[in-house]
């Protein structure tokens, strides 16, 4: 499966911070374009949460090979299953779910 978006790498404090330059869209706002198919809105909520299912995926699985897998399974699965999300602000906890069920299916598959 070819790779949807490039993990994070730390940033250099002379590197400007990811959303910079990005409209500030509220959750329900992205939630909404994204519904609506906006490529800007993938990346958008991509953006603002890859540090969050990195860190926990990272952390869960200590193998930065599996993890960049859980990242990239993660966010198919979140764009696939979007149109199911009831309430915008619950996006972190279901992008978690989402990861945490992805993580726990590469611990059963490991002999």
């Amino acid at each position: 499966m070819p790779r949807l978006y490039a993990i994070p790498t730390p940033l250099s404090p002379s590197e400007p911070r990811p959303g910079r330059f990005e409209p500030q869209l509220s959750g329900a706002e992205v939630v909404l374009r994204l519904v609506e198919r906006d490529s800007w809105a993938q990346e958008a909520l991509y953006r603002r949460y890859v540090r969050m299912v990195w860190g926990t995926a990272l952390r869960l699985l200590g193998n930065r090979a599996d993890a960049e897998d859980v990242v990239q399974d993660t966010f198919a699965t979140a764009l696939t299953d979007l149109p199911h999300l009831e309430q915008a602000a619950a996006v972190p906890g279901w992008l978690l779910r989402i990861t945490l069920h992805h993580a726990h299916r590469r611990f059963r598959r490991r002999p």
